[in-house]
């Protein structure tokens, strides 16, 4: 019996020459089918059950691989598909997150059975710049003096990662009913490429006291980029007060004005400078006095 190897094409005129090759050859002799089955030795049967090795040597059967794709690293790949396609809402459509679907959409492909041990690098990879653009980017804590019934509070965001971020959504939460935030941040947030971007709030004190708020970064779907930070606020409201203190220093003012008043040296006119002199003329040791007459 000839049998050509699978999936080649070989014409009726190639398989004559082989067929007249084979029989001219030396080394080979030809039988037919049933001579070989005459000259079989036959079997006895014992009646005894079959073991579970009896179909065959195990060594003709050798033991495949494991197939990555269990149960555990399907699942692994499409929870990794939902948080790739939710963090890429805020890269830029031409950033490497577009490839991340076709990368692991190709962990399903047959051609991981021959070399099944490589299946963990294309996840590992695209997982790892998942973990870079999570981590990339952070909210700066800071310490905020608030001296005023109400007003604005910046936050500092910093970007480390090389590419522009955007659709960022800002949440904050105060710790405590001191500070009443009035208006949040709606639209999304962007920021360049390693960059700062200072964003502001405004906020209505309520008591005195200290006040830490609660920030954090999400994506559009509500996964959150790097960690929460805290904001400690430190609330003073002017109240009524700052119109004492500014009665007080106005009053302190005018009494200070009033006393460099009254230091003052006093002036003369014109008029003053005349009968002066004269007063003057009069002191004066050489000035003429009255003879008496001689009499005659």
């Amino acid at each position: 019996m000839i049998t050509p190897p699978r999936g080649s094409e070989v014409s009726g005129a190639t398989m004559t020459s082989l067929s007249e090759a084979f029989v001219e050859a030396g080394w080979v002799s030809t039988v037919d089918a049933e001579s070989l089955m005459v000259d079989a030795p036959a079997s006895e049967l014992t009646g005894e059950p079959l073991s579970p090795q009896s179909p065959g040597d195990v060594t003709a059967y050798p033991m495949p691989q494991a197939s990555p794709l269990s149960a555990e690293g399907i699942e692994q790949i499409e929870t990794l598909r939902d948080q790739s396609a939710d963090v890429a809402e805020v890269l830029p459509a031409t950033s490497s997150a577009s490839r991340w679907g076709p990368v692991l959409d190709s962990l399903y492909s047959t051609r991981w059975r021959q070399d099944s041990s490589q299946w963990m690098a294309p996840l590992s990879d695209v997982e790892s710049q998942v973990d870079e653009v999570l981590t990339g980017v952070s909210i700066t804590p800071t310490t905020v003096n608030f001296l005023a019934d109400e007003g604005q509070i910046q936050v500092t965001i910093t970007n480390d990662l090389p590419v522009d971020l955007q659709n960022l959504n800002l949440t904050l939460n105060p710790g405590n009913g001191r500070l009443r935030i009035l208006e949040e941040p709606t639209e999304p947030l962007s920021i360049g490429a390693n960059s700062r971007a200072s964003v502001h709030f405004r906020a209505e004190a309520i008591a005195g006291g200290q006040v830490p708020i609660n920030a954090f970064l999400s994506t559009p779907r509500g996964t959150v980029l790097g960690s929460e930070e805290t904001i400690s606020v430190r609330v003073q409201p002017t109240g009524d007060w700052i119109y004492w203190v500014l009665g007080i220093l106005g009053g302190g003012i005018l009494i200070l004005g009033l006393a460099r008043l009254g230091r003052r040296p006093k002036r003369f006119d014109d008029s003053d400078q005349g009968d002066t002199s004269a007063a003057k003329a009069l002191d004066s040791p050489e000035a003429p006095t009255d003879q008496p007459k001689d009499s005659a």
